[in-house]
């Protein structure tokens, strides 16, 4: 029976370009394609995806070759106070703390 792995590579972002450059290299070595690739689209206010040419190749590469894209965070860090229910803030101080930018916004931002 063939065994099957889906990985999923976070944190994608202009400030990581050569890491994540390394790292889909290293997944290209072992075959692991197709891959989900979560992209923050400004990192911490800074360093934004669309002023980073060699990262917005390297995406348009990977959609090419299958790859997904998903938007893992507009800044990728904790805007308020944690809002929602017990179990999602419990959530985001456990395992994301100061990145836990969704759990931080009004459902309509």
């Amino acid at each position: 029976m063939a065994r099957r792995v889906f990985v999923s590579v976070h944190d994608v972002a202009p400030a990581w370009v050569e890491e994540v450059r390394w790292l889909l290299r290293e997944l290209d070595a072992i075959g692991a394609r197709p891959r989900s690739l979560l992209v923050i689209r400004c990192h911490n206010g800074r360093d934004e995806l669309r002023r980073c040419p060699e990262l917005v190749e390297l995406l348009q590469v990977e959609v090419a070759n299958g790859s997904e894209i998903v938007l893992h965070g507009y800044t990728h860090a904790r805007a308020w106070r944690w809002r929602g229910d017990p179990l999602t803030v419990a959530r985001a101080a456990l395992f994301a703390r100061e990145v836990a930018e969704f759990v931080s916004l009004e459902w309509q931002e």
